[in-house]
């Protein structure tokens, strides 16, 4: 279901799918945060074919749900309800307000663009063995963790050791 999610500084038109996309997972947990998603993106230029950026709304938001681990932390690893990867998670810590709201787009064949993702908190690097990678990833993600009790993981899927 293709829904438009809002129009950029320069006029591209921004589409969200409510129910396959990565965003529209925390759009469910989260109905205002397409009203916010559309504003930030109401105040970007877009030409690049992947467009990643995280808008400061300026006032609290919601709360961040991955948090800094120190080295010595037990950490364990996770999927994520309906997602191939694994992702780090911790038990200690606590969620911080947020007043950023960050967004992923990618643009298609006909100018629009896709809301591929949005979350409530900073930019992050994409997770460890996803198909947009970075050389941040790891090291990012080998300092922080989804804090566990914030996310619906898959059954049966939670380890110890790290799979990547």
């Amino acid at each position: 279901m293709r829904h438009i999610a809002g129009y950029t500084k320069n006029g591209q038109v921004v589409y969200v799918d409510l129910i396959k996309s990565q965003a529209a997972r925390h759009i469910a947990a989260h109905p205002h945060l397409l009203g916010l998603a559309g504003e930030a993106i109401a105040h970007i230029k877009t030409k690049n074919q992947r467009v990643k950026f995280e808008y400061n709304v300026g006032h609290i938001v919601g709360y961040e749900n991955v948090v800094e681990t120190p080295p010595e932390e037990r950490v364990l690893y996770a999927r994520l309800l309906n997602d191939d990867l694994f992702s780090r998670f911790t038990r200690k810590g606590e969620p911080m307000h947020t007043k950023y709201v960050s967004v992923t787009l990618e643009r298609e064949e006909d100018g629009s663009y896709d809301l591929v993702d949005t979350w409530m908190g900073r930019l992050k690097p994409p997770r460890p063995g996803s198909q947009n990678e970075t050389s941040a990833s790891r090291t990012y993600w080998s300092n922080h963790a989804f804090l566990l009790d914030t996310q619906s993981m898959e059954k049966n899927t939670r380890t110890e050791i790290c799979p990547y």
